[in-house]
């Protein structure tokens, strides 16, 4: 589910994230980046969201950071499209913010499982390797940026082996197939 999430209740998609999750599906749910940190909470526990599409909210609830991290549910963070749709300076009240507030690196401290993304690269003119770029400028060190790179591994809806084979070539920069960070 994306686009505007506040335009239907989440209750009405009930029925077709139950059927996804009985065909195996993963449950990925857009909330939280214009809405507050309640449509995180109903999209986790109304449809089973085991990753969260921003998600940026939930910087205003402690309790919610912790229920995200005890369940694993994973917020994938667009730090550049959470500066030009505006959607970072709404939640901080402001008219306008910079990359620096935006919450990424707490969550992080807080023991969040995030991945980083671009959310639509052609439209916001940015790419992964720029994403990282606007990390660094929060002020993570080199050592948080790797494991940033990891944990978006871990939350790739991929095989466990995939998911190994990227996350050692990571650890292993330089000395495998992948030459990654």
């Amino acid at each position: 589910m994306g686009g505007d999430e506040l335009a239907l209740p989440v209750e009405n998609f009930r029925g077709v994230y139950d059927y996804a999750a009985e065909e195996g599906l993963h449950r990925l749910v857009h909330a939280g980046e214009v809405g507050g940190p309640e449509a995180v909470r109903e999209a986790v526990e109304i449809l089973g969201a085991e990753r969260i599409g921003h998600g940026i909210a939930v910087m205003h609830d402690g309790d919610l950071m912790s229920r995200l991290v005890a369940r694993q549910v994973v917020l994938e963070l667009c730090p550049t499209s959470n500066l030009r749709t505006g959607a970072l300076a709404r939640q901080l009240g402001k008219d306008t913010a910079r990359v620096e507030q935006h919450p990424l690196r707490m969550f992080l401290e807080r023991g969040m499982r995030v991945a980083l993304s671009t959310d639509d690269p052609a439209m916001f003119h940015t790419s992964l390797l720029a994403e990282y770029g606007l990390c660094a400028q929060m002020g993570l060190s080199t050592p948080q940026l790797v494991r940033l790179v990891e944990m978006s591994f871990e939350a790739a809806f991929l095989p466990e082996q995939d998911k190994r084979f990227l996350i050692e070539a990571v650890r292993n920069k330089g000395q495998g197939p992948l030459d990654l960070v």
